[in-house]
C-alpha cells in the first residue's frame, strides 16, 4: 500500500489531487451552483461519493424548500457547510499523513533506497505537499536506481509534466512502459508520452 493509509493511497494513486485554495474556491463557487463544485472538490480529493452525500441535500433544499422560509435556508447553509468543512478536514488528513510517511521515509537508512522508495518519497513531496523541487530531485535520484513499480514511475512522469521537467517525465514514462503489466495502465502511459511529446516541442 502506498502511504501506508488507504486515504493517502486513493489521494495518490486515483484523485487529480487538489491544493487548498482550489479547494476552498470550489466550495465557495458551489453554493451558487447548488453544490456542484463541492463534488468536484471531492472527487480530486479521491472522495467523490462523499461529495455527493452533501451536494444533493444542500441542492434539493435549495430547489424544493428555500421558498417555504429562512428555516430551511439555514438547513441548507448547514449542509453545505458541513461539507465544506468536512472537505478541508479530509485535505487536512492527507497532508498529515503524507508528511508522517515522508519522515518516516526520511528516517531510512540512505542504503536501503531504491527506486520505489525514491519514487514514493518524490509523489509524496510533488502531489500532496506541492513541493515540486524536492520532488524532481527524488524522481531523478529514482531513475539512477534500477525498477521501480509502473504505476509510481507513471505518476512521478504526470508530476514532472505538471511542472514543466519535460525530460524527466519522459524518462519516467518510459521506465512505466518498460516495466507496466496492465493494459489499461499502458495505454495511458502511452497517451502521456505523446502529451509529453507535444509539449516538450
Amino acid at each position: 500500500m502506498i502511504g501506508k493509509h488507504p486515504l493517502l493511497e486513493d489521494y495518490l494513486l486515483r484523485a487529480p489531487g487538489i491544493g487548498r485554495a482550489a479547494l476552498n474556491l470550489k466550495c465557495a463557487l458551489g453554493i451558487v451552483v447548488l453544490g456542484w463544485l463541492m463534488v468536484v472538490a471531492y472527487e480530486q480529493l479521491g472522495r467523490k461519493f462523499q461529495g455527493w452525500l452533501y451536494a444533493l441535500p444542500y441542492a434539493a433544499i435549495v430547489i424544493f424548500l428555500v421558498r417555504e422560509g429562512p428555516l430551511f435556508v439555514l438547513a441548507a447553509l448547514a449542509v453545505y457547510a458541513a461539507g465544506w468543512a468536512h472537505a478541508n478536514l479530509m485535505l487536512s488528513r492527507v497532508e498529515s499523513l503524507a508528511r508522517l510517511r515522508l519522515a518516516e521515509l526520511d528516517r531510512a537508512d540512505p542504503s536501503t533506497h531504491d527506486a520505489d522508495l525514491l519514487l514514493e518519497r518524490g509523489v509524496l513531496a510533488g502531489k500532496v505537499l506541492q513541493q515540486d523541487d524536492r520532488a524532481r530531485e527524488d524522481f531523478a535520484a529514482a531513475l539512477r536506481h534500477p525498477g521501480g513499480e509502473a504505476q509510481l514511475l507513471a505518476l512521478a512522469g504526470v508530476l514532472a509534466s505538471r511542472s514543466e521537467r519535460y525530460a524527466l517525465a519522459r524518462q519516467c514514462f518510459e521506465r512505466a512502459q518498460q516495466t507496466a503489466t496492465d493494459t489499461k495502465l499502458r495505454e495511458q502511459i502511452a497517451k502521456n508520452l505523446a502529451a509529453v511529446d507535444k509539449l516538450a516541442v
